[in-house]
């Protein structure tokens, strides 16, 4: 049995989150913990599975104290998922990810392939093994979720909002799994704020001020009871010329990749209606709120409002973390943010800022705090003030309630309809239409649509260093060697001296490329981020100031022709570099590159070089590039609809600009990055026993270095 014996915890700050809370959960029992947000649910369940010790009180596993267990030990006892599948990931890979905690443990390899087959089969992610995690669905990245910690094989699960972000199918999927494990015996204790979540629980322990928990009979719901928004006039009561107006989307045809998202679809929302977006994961309800906004072309179609082309800026957009657009030093000067950009007075921006303030139901006092040091409710909160106080006439909400509670949930609801009651168009996109369904005036459910028979899960092109899924012949080789080439490669790009090996290694690239299935165009993607440095290489190689040039600007400045083409030089190195870069990360899977760099730097290890800890801080590095890189798209894209131009003004006023993009990666880099960690722990990571699973090269493996050295001496003989 998992026994929590009156346990109290209060943060650093001093701030008392438990008193004094009991809680039991037997085999194969489902107990479900409710109760608001901030009442420390999930901090029980981080005490629960041994992440964070209690000031005072016991948790007791089978008999163990957790108190005095390794990390390892609690592993195999109690397992971790939380509301977010992908802050627990540790690798891109499907089979490598289940595969991290069991060689955790230091397993065999027969018997950490025989969990993660189990673990895979049992997750109804069979056949699922060489999949790239960002291809998987929400449903089917939770239960991948599920798959990593089941394959430790450990006796109780402790759930945190696991079917908050998951429409109604992927929610039963999920519910299947849970319930086959009930009765192998699996003790399961679920954190939740939906009420059909407790259909089937054994018992429910609430959780409210003054931080008690209440064990209560599942019949009984203990939960806040529904509040629902006040009522207001449906569209129907509103003059027949109002539906001819509002956000337009006319004849829209977009996607990615070889899928078709939307292929010659038309969408009207009009003013003064609530309007629901609901669908299947993968069915386009987000691409829809970002071309909407116009922080995303159509390829084909058009969106106006009120009879204008949309613009950045022109309808309010608040994504499903909202909060994560926050970067100001006060709160004030968050909302003050959008109105300043549209160049608005200080007398007008102040009147906006406190009407802001006062829908989302914050007093004055609140302006100069710091967003940063606020509750999740507040930020979430304060967010939405700054996109409300950009005035737009149209809003779209991307999944507003989701990890809310009862009083949360009824609160955004309540904003939304004073908006749609002002005369706004608002949309909001979600899988709770339970939630919606009587404020709404009109529910739009979207299906998938495409050219590819199953929903588009992936949201671009192959990101610079994500793998990518496909069969191939470098695909096969061994990461080693694959390293080896690489550096050998990289080395004579900075031997060559013409232009006829240059030629020679962009051809090697050309057939690199088509093996790894990137293509030019992702290539060349890669070299944006970049573009500064390689300007900077040529321009430095280029000009002079000592009046010795070739082409006069002004003064003493100009530019050698000599020194343009060992600029030129200079940028064809650097972006041959890239590419290989890109070829080695698209056909290996990131442990497996770890691995390689720890086979490498093997002979280092007697000398007492950390060569475990290095090579899993390279997986580490390398499973956040593709991640920080879609990060970086989706904080750019909120600040563009809080009417941020990027390309317009003085250099300063860019720079400026930027902030509100570096900022909150920045926060949200740190907290990925506790969460990866967290992760770990929770999985038995020490740094130490870790199974090598073994990686045997061929002849082709010696094919590919050798010919990499040939081509090395062919360029330093050219």
């Amino acid at each position: 049995m998992l026994s929590v014996s009156h346990v109290s915890f209060a943060y650093e700050q001093g701030v008392s989150v438990l008193t004094d809370v009991c809680l039991s959960l037997k085999p194969g029992q489902r107990v479900a913990l409710v109760g608001s947000n901030g009442s420390g649910k999930s901090t029980l369940a981080r005490i629960a599975c041994g992440d964070l010790r209690p000031c005072s009180g016991s948790v007791i596993i089978d008999g163990y104290d957790i108190a005095e267990a390794s990390h390892a030990d609690i592993a195999c006892l109690v397992g971790f998922v939380s509301q977010d599948p992908l802050s627990l990931f540790v690798s891109s890979n499907v089979a490598d990810e289940v595969t991290f905690g069991p060689r955790c443990l230091g397993l065999p390899p027969r018997e950490i392939e025989r969990r993660v087959k189990l673990a895979l089969k049992d997750c109804g992610l069979g056949g699922f093994e060489e999949r790239n995690i960002y291809e998987l669905s929400g449903g089917e990245q939770q239960r991948l979720a599920l798959a990593s910690v089941l394959a430790m094989d450990c006796r109780y699960l402790v759930l945190d909002e696991v079917t908050s972000q998951l429409d109604a199918e992927s929610r039963k999927e999920l519910r299947s799994v849970i319930q086959t494990l009930l009765a192998r015996g699996v003790g399961v204790l679920e954190i939740t704020h939906r009420s059909s979540d407790l259909d089937g629980a054994d018992k429910v322990v609430r959780l409210d001020a003054p931080f008690d928990a209440q064990e209560n009979d599942p019949s009984v719901e203990p939960h806040a009871s529904r509040l629902v928004a006040p009522g207001r006039q449906k569209i129907g009561a509103v003059k027949a010329q109002a539906r001819t107006q509002g956000l337009r989307l006319e004849h829209v045809t977009a996607g990615y990749a070889s899928c078709i998202v939307f292929d010659n679809r038309s969408f009207f929302f009009p003013f003064g209606q609530l309007t629901l977006v609901v669908g299947p994961s993968g069915a386009g309800k987000s691409t829809l709120a970002r071309i909407a906004a116009g922080v995303q072309v159509a390829s084909k179609g058009e969106v106006t409002l009120n009879g204008k082309a949309v613009r950045p800026g022109d309808v309010g957009l608040s994504f499903q973390r909202p909060e994560d657009q926050l970067f100001c030093n006060t709160v004030g000067e968050e909302i003050a943010f959008g109105p300043r950009n549209e160049g608005l007075g200080d007398e007008e921006v102040s009147s906006r800022v406190h009407k802001a303030l006062e829908v989302v139901g914050l007093s004055e006092g609140m302006l100069e705090r710091s967003p940063f040091e606020l509750s999740g409710g507040q930020k979430r909160r304060i967010a939405l003030a700054s996109v409300i106080s950009l005035e737009p006439s149209a809003y779209i909400f991307d999944e507003p309630t989701a990890g809310l509670d009862a009083t949360g949930c009824a609160f955004v609801r309540q904003v939304a309809c004073e908006l749609a009651t002002s005369g706004a168009a608002v949309v909001v996109i979600t899988h709770d239409v339970e939630e919606w369904s009587s404020v709404a005036d009109e529910v739009m459910e979207l299906g998938p649509v495409g050219k590819e028979t199953t929903a588009c899960h992936s949201p671009q092109a192959p990101l610079f260093g994500s793998y990518v899924s496909r069969s191939g012949w470098l695909h096969q080789r061994d990461p080693l060697a694959k390293i080896i080439s690489l550096a050998v490669l990289t080395i004579a790009t900075f031997v060559v001296r013409d232009i006829g090996g240059i030629a020679f290694l962009l051809f090697i690239l050309m057939l690199a490329s088509k093996q790894a299935h990137i293509g030019w165009r992702s290539i060349i993607s890669f070299l944006r981020p970049a573009s500064v440095i390689l300007i900077f290489s040529l321009l430095a190689n280029a000009l002079v100031v000592d009046g010795s040039y070739d082409l006069r600007f002004f003064g003493t400045v100009g530019l050698t022709f000599g020194g343009v083409a060992r600029g030129t030089f200079a940028v064809a190195r650097i972006s041959l570099v890239v590419g290989y870069v890109a070829v080695v990360c698209a056909t290996t899977h990131p442990p497996d590159l770890a691995h390689a760099a720890a086979r490498a730097l093997g002979p280092l290890a007697h000398i007492g070089v950390p060569v475990t800890d290095i090579s899993m801080m390279l997986s580490l590095v390398l499973r956040f590039i593709p991640e920080n890189v879609d990060a970086f798209k989706r904080i750019h894209a909120a600040q563009q609809a809080r009417g941020v131009c990027f390309n317009e003004g003085s250099i300063m006023e860019r720079l400026s600009h930027w902030k509100a993009v570096l900022i909150p990666l920045f926060v949200e880099l740190f907290s990925r990055a506790d969460d990866v960690a967290h992760s770990m722990q929770v999985r038995g990571y020490t740094g130490t026993l870790m199974t090598d699973m073994g990686f045997n090269s061929g002849w082709r493996d010696h094919l590919l270095v050798a010919a990499s050295v040939a081509s090395c001496i062919v360029c330093a003989v050219l």
